[in-house]
């Protein structure tokens, strides 16, 4: 190959991309993106509700440990707006009221967006762990967990607690 000829092929190769060749490349992309774009998001939600599950499991069993280990009775609220819950503890002499009151917060915990959370009453672990009612009485409670989308709630997942303290999930 002659010096000449050599210096045209690199004069060619160093001007760069022709318009087709930016344009194929682009269309390429918006396609790959297109396609990606509603599968990223419901990996996303998919993410946000496992988040919530397992926030909300290990949160049961610090709750019910906090419990046994304070000998107090561990009092869990669902807020008004269901976006959060919070646990604390009520010490002897223990509430009176309906529902009860705990005396010291513990923690509160603000779930992931679009997730709510909603139980068919305060959760209250008695001294030993257990599962009660404002009474005394052993008691089972329902724990449900829905997905708002578009102003709809879906429900993805129940959680039972059982009067032993033992949290399962049904999904």
């Amino acid at each position: 190959m002659s010096y000449s000829t050599l210096q045209r092929h690199l004069d060619r190769s160093a001007r760069g991309f022709t318009i087709m060749e930016l344009l194929v490349t682009m269309a390429l992309l918006s396609i790959m993106l297109y396609t990606a774009v509603p599968r990223v998001s419901q990996l996303l939600e998919s993410f946000s509700k496992r988040d919530a599950e397992m926030m909300v499991l290990q949160d049961m069993r610090l709750a019910q440990a906090t419990t046994v280990e304070q000998g107090c009775q561990g009092i869990i609220k669902v807020n008004a707006d269901r976006k959060s819950y919070s646990f604390g503890c009520d010490y002897v002499p223990f509430s009176t009221l309906t529902p009860p009151v705990y005396d010291t917060s513990i923690f509160v915990r603000l779930l992931p967006a679009k997730v709510r959370v909603s139980v068919d009453s305060d959760i209250i672990f008695n001294s030993r762990g257990q599962a009660v009612d404002s009474t005394g009485a052993m008691v089972t409670r329902t724990l449900t967990l829905r997905v708002v989308d578009s102003g709809v709630e879906s429900t993805f997942n129940t959680g039972t607690l059982r009067a032993t303290g033992f949290f399962t999930y049904q999904n």
